[in-house]
């Protein structure tokens, strides 16, 4: 069964890792979630919405982090870009498109037209095989114009280097992968010490004189893929849900001295769906908070919030390999099946099995 709704299609295909879409997905493309203190995604793709009007106005520029393009761009470049579609960019430009709620930029080596529509085909600089897969209209940005560093303008093509200066880039770019794993299994443990008993006992009365506030928001538009969002209240939101003006998703947001530290997102599959019901899709916390009072004070007011509106159960879907189940056990989810039915495919139509997890608010 596919979805006859392309509103819900571009949603769900976006948010698979929460929660069992139609759409067929290369398992190839799925990436672990992060779960950085990245609170600026909701703002990113803002940005997107409204980047060919800014690119139009020249009035939009980014700033690189990472070195997958390495040595044509470096971290902290400035990117000028140029709004362009599908059709329009060539093999050997750089473009600039989502994935994964975030924003990338690399190089393109093909393109395409498949019922209809255009695609590029892209891949990062310091790859030698693999691709990035497909990206249509929908997620491209435009393309890289101009490259400036430290007050200099450059160009977008790659260049060629001696065998030195080749062997001399690998290793920069191999220590600097070494030292990236170095901190995330760092963070990794991290992670894992904070969901002890005894972490969570040393912790009992850190944060105790922290100033929390809690805020409520969902969307401008009914649209599931809607991405303005406005604050609203408790009743307001349950006046939504009783009349009938259902709102798809809604957050709710944790600040800590002012300062945002956390939202749990919620999103309401229609009944005509195979998966419906009310689903978590989107979770974060900075790691600072975890194991601590504030994570138990935040889940604790979320419960409270779903039994007043009335959501008896929140479902959930990680896949297997996921370590987060921790963070999300801690909330209050059990997993109820480890789906067979219930699950995406990749290209060769081989299962990709999933952990469904269900929260009953009693």
């Amino acid at each position: 069964m596919t979805c006859q709704d392309l509103d819900y299609q571009d949603f769900c295909s976006q948010i698979y890792q929460y929660a069992p879409g139609c759409e067929i997905v290369n398992k190839n493309n799925i990436t672990s979630i992060s779960w950085n203190n990245n609170l600026e995604s909701g703002l990113v793709l803002q940005m997107f919405e409204l980047g060919r009007l800014f690119l139009e106005k020249k009035m939009v520029r980014f700033y690189i982090q990472g070195t997958c393009m390495y040595p044509c761009i470096k971290p902290k470049d400035v990117l000028y870009l140029e709004p362009s579609s599908a059709g329009q960019i060539q093999v050997g430009d750089i473009a600039v498109y989502r994935r994964f709620n975030r924003l990338f930029a690399h190089r393109t080596i093909d393109k395409g037209n498949l019922d209809g529509q255009d695609y590029i085909v892209t891949r990062p600089d310091t790859a030698r095989f693999g691709n990035d897969g497909p990206s249509f209209d929908k997620d491209i940005l435009g393309i890289v114009a101009r490259i400036e560093r430290k007050g200099r303008i450059l160009g977008t093509k790659p260049e060629k280097y001696s065998l030195t200066r080749k062997l001399f880039l690998n290793t920069y770019i191999y220590l600097g992968g070494l030292g990236k794993d170095y901190w995330n299994q760092l963070a990794d443990l991290h992670n894992y010490l904070q969901q002890s008993k005894f972490y969570r006992a040393l912790t009992r009365f850190l944060f105790i004189n922290a100033k929390i506030e809690f805020c409520l928001q969902a969307p401008i538009s009914s649209k599931p893929s809607s991405k303005f969002f406005r604050k609203l209240s408790l009743e307001d939101l349950k006046v939504a849900l009783q009349q009938g003006s259902v709102p798809l998703k809604w957050t709710i947001t944790l600040k800590v001295n002012s300062k945002s530290a956390g939202y749990l997102s919620f999103f309401l599959k229609p009944k005509n769906c195979p998966f419906c019901g009310w689903w978590l899709y989107e979770a974060q916390l900075m790691i600072r908070y975890k194991g601590t009072s504030i994570e138990k004070k935040f889940f604790g007011q979320t419960d409270d919030i779903l039994k007043k509106l009335g959501i008896k159960e929140v479902l959930l879907s990680v896949f297997k390999d996921q370590t987060t189940e921790r963070f999300f056990k801690n909330m209050g989810f059990k997993e109820v099946c480890n789906s067979k039915d219930i699950f995406l495919k990749d290209k060769n139509k081989a299962a990709v099995e999933r952990r469904i997890m269900k929260k009953t608010i009693s």
